[in-house]
């Protein structure tokens, strides 16, 4: 969706309070999701209830540190959680089976989206002000979505996804 779109489609949902409805869903939806999530000690815990591998990145933004797996067995996905000291981070999901839309668990409007291809593999970027607070791409059949609450450069997001 280009931007103009984007900006008569999120000011079309303000109006009408379709936002506060999808916000209302969204908070739903997701303890809908916790409650059937279950932490893990591993990857290899992850995987093997999953039932596929995955990758994790070696670069991630500065100060942040992994902090947990959870797994949400009925939806084949699980979380990889990255927070610094002030517990904002960065969350990947990875599923061989939603779609990285599905994935995404995003319900955010972004003015700037971006298509890049970084080592022949396409990215969907998202954010505000020219940084990026969303991350989508598949890799080897499995999707990948990252949602920062730290925004980061272009390039940055590009080093992080490089290094899968």
């Amino acid at each position: 969706m280009g931007l103009v779109k984007k900006l008569i489609t999120g000011a079309a949902l303000l109006a009408t309070g379709a936002v506060a409805a999808s916000s209302v869903y969204a908070r739903k939806h997701n303890a809908e999701l916790e409650a059937k999530a279950s932490s893990a000690d591993s990857k290899e815990e992850v995987e093997n209830t999953l039932g596929f591998s995955f990758k994790e990145p070696s670069k991630m933004l500065e100060n942040l540190q992994k902090v947990g797996y959870r797994i949400y067995p009925d939806y084949t996905l699980a979380e990889v959680r990255y927070e610094g000291e002030d517990e904002k981070g960065l969350t990947l999901r990875v599923s061989k089976v939603l779609s990285k839309e599905e994935l995404n668990n995003d319900y955010h409007l972004y003015a700037q989206e971006k298509d890049v291809y970084v080592n022949d593999t396409l990215v969907h970027l998202l954010g505000n002000d020219d940084s990026v607070s969303n991350i989508l791409f598949d890799k080897d059949g499995v999707a990948y979505t990252m949602v920062s609450e730290l925004p980061m450069s272009v390039e940055v997001a590009q080093e992080i996804v490089r290094s899968f």
